[in-house]
């Protein structure tokens, strides 16, 4: 956007107030600056925010705000989901799923705190950048982010003089602070990394929570008192076991249509029986065959398939994360600003949320599949335009001297010399229409 925000959009202001128990004052108005900077603005930084939002600070009190500032983004992540636990309340329906990934956020900088390089299993090569263990909640009445959690390599920990934590660790830790956080959510969906049988049983014994998750085609599985890999498995006993066409809707949108064998199979692995549903194409045992498993043996094929596929909407918020929000352009040079910043990206999603809800089109943007953040910022932009509009119209009349005024204003609250020259020649055009030459 390369207009001026007049002010702080009254959503974003009253949703960051609730925070006032833990923040200051000053801290409140830079946070909810900061996530107004990051939903609506091109420059990200604190200092193209500040120079684009009117009545802001010197950009150096944002820059000070997100890199030394003494919160802690944890605590104002875990606040935000208890004040988004409340849209859920009234909800008739309760079950959720939690679904689990990891994405790189890649870096350009060599300095940049928390970075590492990580192996990208998409392109097949290592990329430097911030690794991050990202969770969802997938849910009927709508879609909330709920953490961003970093990895760093262990050799790289000293360097940042942080606590080395597994991928697994984090894993565990993003179910257990989505269990206390109060969210409505049953169970949990994950890729083929996660699964390993620490975290399939810290879902379903220690939490008591469903899983949905995939199993690679190497494993070994028990039939008939042998051991196999499960694709061999597939290959020769699949035929035997019950087979079934499944069509699923789980976005409202157009059905899928997935042709499934269903066993009932011990994995050794897990060293427990789970319920599998091999999902291929065509009528006939196909090729390349997908591998789902859950502990819910009362679940059908068509379930589990449903349950799964939300897997799916988490990739979307990944790619949002980076291109809407800035999350792929954060260059900060200290581990406190990139986590204040991460934390500020989660608020910022929620917040966008909040714009949507108070207009009152939430539910029609649900049912026309329009709910990317990208859409929900041009929806907020149409409201700043109009609310810059109005500002406009309060100074400028037939007196030459209102709109001075305005540049005035401009110059000393935007300190951008460019758009002031482009303000001056869109007024200069207006007063040759108004007062035409003789």
């Amino acid at each position: 956007m390369y207009f001026p925000v007049v002010s702080v959009p009254v959503p974003f202001r009253q949703f960051v107030e609730e925070l006032n128990f833990y923040l200051h004052k000053p801290e409140v108005k830079n946070l909810s600056r900061y996530c107004t900077g990051l939903c609506t603005m091109v420059n990200k930084t604190a200092a193209g925010i500040c120079s684009m939002l009117l009545n802001s600070p010197v950009s150096s009190s944002l820059s000070n705000f997100m890199s030394n500032g003494k919160w802690d983004a944890n605590i104002v992540n875990r606040e935000r989901l208890k004040i988004v636990r409340d849209r859920y309340r009234d909800s008739s329906r309760r079950h959720g799923t939690l679904v689990i990934d990891d994405f790189i956020s890649e870096k350009t900088g060599k300095n940049i705190a928390l970075c590492s390089r990580h192996f990208d299993h998409t392109d097949g090569k290592y990329k430097w950048g911030h690794l991050y263990v990202s969770s969802l909640l997938s849910h009927r009445d709508g879609m909330t982010p709920v953490d961003l959690k970093i990895y760093v390599r262990e050799k790289d920990c000293a360097s940042y003089d942080w606590e080395f934590k597994t991928k697994n660790e984090l894993f565990r830790r993003t179910i257990d602070e989505a269990v206390k956080s109060g969210l409505p959510f049953d169970c949990v969906v994950f890729d083929a990394w996660y699964t390993n049988k620490e975290n399939c049983d810290y879902v379903s014994k220690e939490k008591e929570l469903n899983c949905v998750f995939p199993i690679k085609s190497n494993w070994l599985v028990r039939w008939n008192g042998e051991d196999m890999p499960i694709s061999d498995w597939y290959r020769v006993y699949g035929k035997a076991c019950r087979h079934k066409v499944v069509e699923i809707n789980p976005y409202h949108d157009s059905p899928k249509k997935f042709y499934v064998t269903v066993a009932n199979i011990y994995v050794c692995s897990l060293r427990r029986k789970v319920k599998l549903v091999v999902s291929h194409e065509g009528e006939t045992i196909g090729k390349d065959p997908t591998f789902l498993a859950t502990y819910r043996f009362d679940w059908d094929a068509r379930f589990i398939l449903t349950h799964y596929d939300y897997r799916w909407s988490i990739e979307p918020m990944h790619r949002d994360f980076k291109q809407h929000l800035g999350l792929g352009g954060c260059e900060m040079r200290t581990k406190e600003a990139v986590l204040h910043h991460a934390a500020a990206v989660l608020l910022s999603a929620t917040l966008l949320d909040e714009v949507i809800e108070e207009s009152g089109v939430m539910r029609w943007a649900q049912r026309q599949r329009s709910t990317g953040i990208g859409r929900k910022q041009r929806f907020l932009l149409h409201n700043l335009i109009k609310e810059f509009i109005l500002w406009i119209l309060g100074f400028v009349n037939a007196d030459q001297r209102k709109a001075e005024e305005i540049f005035n204003t401009l110059k000393q609250q935007l300190h951008n010399p460019e758009f002031e020259n482009q303000m001056k020649l869109i007024c200069s055009k207006k007063t040759e229409t108004k007062h035409p030459k003789q």
